[in-house]
Parts: C-alpha cells; structure tokens; sequence
C-alpha cells in the first residue's frame, strides 16, 4: 500500500511554485496532521526535496520512529521563467501561453520549463523503484500536487491532457494498493481525497478591477499553485 500525501498550505499564496523552494506554514503542518491522523501503520516516509515537503517528512519520521528516505524524482515539476509568479501576473502578462499550458499541458512548456512527459517519467520511475525496494512495506510518500497528478495519469493510464481534471487540494491523501503478479506489477487507485475538507471551486483573474478570465481551481491546484483552503 502506498499514500500520497500532498503538501499543506505554504508560503507565496497564489503563485506557480514548482521549484521554488518556500516554507510550509503552521496552517500546513495542522492541515497534513489531520490528513495522516487516523492513519498508524506506516514503516517507510519517501519525500521530496523541497522544504514544503520535507519539513513534514521529517517530523512524522521522527514522531513515528520510521525510516525516512528523500527521493529527488519527487520534487514538483520546474516552471522555468514561470516558476514562482504570481499566476494573476503570468495570465496578465502572457494569456496565450497561459491558456495552451492548462488546456495543452502536453505539448505546451513554459520557456525554460520542465516539459510535463519528462516529469511524468521520473515520477513514474521513481514510484516503480519504490515498490521494488520497499516491497511489502506500507509507505507515505510527500510530494506535489503536479506529481500526484502525473503518477496517477499513469498508473490509471490516462492522457497527459486529462491530468488537469484531477484535483489535488492542500494536503490530499491519496491511496494506491499495488498487486504483485509474477514479474508484474499491477496498481489500483483505492482512494482520492476522501477526507479533505471543501476547497475553493474558482476564482477570477482581474485586470483593471474586473475578472477577464474565470479560472477553476482546480487547474492551479495540481501544477502546485497556491489553492484557499476554506
């Protein structure tokens, strides 16, 4: 069994994180508290490198007394020029490019940035080496909202395009049982989200005091942006 645990609110508000490597507020640890607390048996914590994740990682490592283990291939994907900009500014100052992100995020990589197949492959890789080397262990894996988001487009086996119609709040817990048949692997989604609390649905981009594009959360929430918790 595996659990994806995304990250609580953090530092930036509505910004376009990605690599940028800000500090998890103290409304974060309590959001991720309540997420893991009616969850007891885990033996391993992998995380991220980023501060928003592996701040966490520790302390429940320490709390529990289990292993922890920092896995690069777990960081959020990198947004290149894009990365840590306020996401009303990039929409303001780049509409186009803006809108072939969220609706082609296949084929559409901000300048600099990380394109989205790449990511989705080390993420994949690195949820296949956890399985192999921590095989039979129950593990809690920090990460991103935009890796929770490539790894279940592949283990469900969806388009790259559809990844933005997952939602990924602050502090998600998502769960994932894995079957062992002979030298094949077989993953399946048991849960997503089931204990978040409702989060904001949308929200309006302004230019000159009114709302020129209305934007669904849930687009910013996964490719790591800021989301209100309500």
């Amino acid at each position: 069994m595996i659990d994806l645990l995304r990250h609580g609110v953090c530092e930036g508000g509505e910004i376009l994180r990605g690599s940028t490597d800000v500090e998890l507020l103290p409304e974060g640890v309590d959001q991720m508290d309540a997420a893991v607390r009616q969850h007891l048996d885990w033996k391993r914590v992998i995380s991220s490198p980023l501060k928003r994740c592996r701040a966490y990682a520790e302390l429940i490592a320490r709390r529990r007394n289990i292993a922890l283990h920092i896995d690069e291939r777990w960081r959020e994907i990198d947004f290149g020029e894009w990365d840590g900009q306020e996401i009303a500014v990039i929409y303001r100052k780049h509409p186009k490019e803006a809108r072939l992100f969220y609706s082609q995020p296949e084929s559409f990589t901000p300048p600099a940035g990380e394109p989205l197949a790449a990511a989705k492959d080390r993420v994949a890789a690195a949820f296949s080496e956890s399985l192999e080397l921590y095989r039979g262990e129950r593990l809690l894996v920090i990460q991103h909202g935009g890796t929770a988001r490539l790894l279940l487009t592949h283990i469900l086996g969806m388009p790259l395009s559809h990844a933005i119609r997952i939602d990924v709040p602050y502090a998600c817990l998502t769960r994932i049982r894995v079957y062992h048949e002979k030298d094949e692997i077989f993953p399946v989604l048991i849960s997503h989200n089931a204990e978040s609390a409702a989060h904001l649905t949308s929200f309006s981009i302004l230019q000159g005091g009114r709302a020129v594009y209305d934007v669904p959360a849930s687009r910013f929430r996964g490719w790591c942006a800021g989301d209100r918790a309500q």
